[in-house]
């Protein structure tokens, strides 16, 4: 997937995330694909709550990040969508960029999506 990334402030003091771009298959099929989320923070989490569709105010992980890598801070957490896990990690080297690397097992789904974000200049 190729596409941009966004935040803004809230006025709750969180940040609203969404993302837009498109997605090639392997068969070269495009799809166009949209995600947006919540982040609050709470205590020395970080919260991130769905932001759209059905799932819309419930949470998606709760990240506590620590910094056992020199220059990088690292949290991970899984969330559980009936029968299927989503094992995700967010790697943080702010304020130039970060990844995230979500796992997706069960019966439904398979698959891996990792995904770089740059600062845009």
């Amino acid at each position: 997937m190729l596409g941009a990334a966004t935040f803004a402030r809230t006025t709750d003091g969180g940040l609203l995330y969404e993302e837009a771009g498109l997605l090639t298959l392997r068969d070269g099929q495009t799809l166009r694909c949209t995600r947006r989320y919540r982040f609050v923070a709470r205590g020395e989490s970080l919260v991130i709550l769905f932001n759209d569709g059905p799932d819309a105010g419930k949470p998606f992980v709760e990240l506590v990040f620590a910094d056992t890598t020199p220059g990088v801070l690292i949290a991970a957490d899984k969330h559980f969508c009936g029968r299927d896990i989503y094992a995700v990690e967010y790697r943080l080297q702010l304020p130039a960029s970060y990844e995230t690397d979500v796992l997706v097992a069960g019966p439904n789904k398979r698959y891996r999506a990792v995904t770089q974000y740059a600062k845009a200049l």
